[in-house]
């Protein structure tokens, strides 16, 4: 790395890889920048950022030269991905306002029509520890018959979702925990959800152990997100009735959260618990059939 020390005391740095056989720097990853804190900036490690370029295969290197580090990678425009992104111990991901995560749905990309567990049915999926996603949107390229869900946290514990956009997804469940514990939903807009397909019984905003990998979830923390227009059409209500859910606690084993502040409408069912223990307080929930 090499850096400076600017004089309204911020750090500029270069970041290169591993010194070469001649002691030179490899090639450039990117810079560190610092006003309160030193951060990866993800155009700066390879992603083009102008919504239609694919930008997965530079995002995925850049959480991993973050996480690497132990910098947040900070995204700063419209990054298109058209694969599943995975997580990596120590990943810090925080957006700024009007940058997106936009996942395509043209062949060969998100096209997923069976279930929710198909690898391409997942745009980020998190399986470590202590993972923070921080005010980064999420937009799916909409078609009626994609399954996909924007998160999915799976077996692992703390997670932190916070602060983020969710929308145009169809057959979703938005996002989804399975088998996590002491895992935090908060401050979040999940809105414009819809399908109109009959071959998927359920649309939910916020899904918790519908799957159970390892076990029930406990000890979750859902408070303050807006949940808008989960909505489904006529074939849809049809075959299955409203099944379109603001927050889902599916398993009767899901133990101890809270769920608290939470606005929640225009949904078929504004919060659907099963498990036990919880703390459900203080929500608006208006409009819901």
């Amino acid at each position: 790395m090499r850096g400076r020390r600017a004089g309204d005391g911020r750090f500029d740095a270069e970041i290169y890889s591993s010194p070469n056989a001649n002691d030179q720097p490899g090639p450039r990853l990117g810079r560190v920048r610092d006003d309160r804190e030193q951060v990866l900036v993800v155009d700066e490690l390879g992603a083009v950022g102008d919504g239609s370029t694919n930008d997965t295969t530079a995002i995925q290197a850049a959480i991993q030269a973050s996480a690497d580090k132990g910098l947040p990678v900070v995204l700063t425009d419209i990054y298109k991905v058209t694969s599943r992104l995975n997580s990596v111990a120590g990943m810090v991901v925080k957006g700024v306002p009007g940058c997106q995560i936009y996942a395509g749905t043209g062949a060969g990309e998100f096209d997923n029509t069976s279930t929710y567990n198909a690898a391409d049915g997942t745009v980020l999926l998190i399986t470590h520890d202590d993972v923070v996603i921080d005010g980064v949107y999420f937009k799916m390229q909409y078609l009626d018959e994609i399954v996909a869900s924007a998160i999915v946290m799976r077996s692992c514990d703390r997670v932190k979702i916070r602060n983020c956009e969710f929308s145009h997804f169809a057959k979703s469940k938005v996002i989804r925990v399975e088998s996590c514990d002491d895992f935090e939903i908060t401050d979040n807009y999940i809105h414009d959800v819809t399908t109109d397909s009959a071959t998927t019984g359920q649309v939910t905003a916020i899904d918790v152990d519908d799957n159970r990998p390892t076990g029930a979830s406990n000890r979750g923390k859902i408070t303050g997100n807006r949940i808008h227009d989960i909505t489904v059409g006529a074939a849809f209500l049809a075959a299955y009735g409203y099944q379109a859910d603001g927050i889902n606690i599916s398993h009767q084993s899901s133990s101890r959260h809270t769920i608290t502040g939470n606005i929640i409408k225009t949904v078929g069912e504004g919060i659907d618990c099963f498990g036990g223990n919880n703390i459900i307080a203080n929500n608006t929930i208006k409009d819901c059939k």
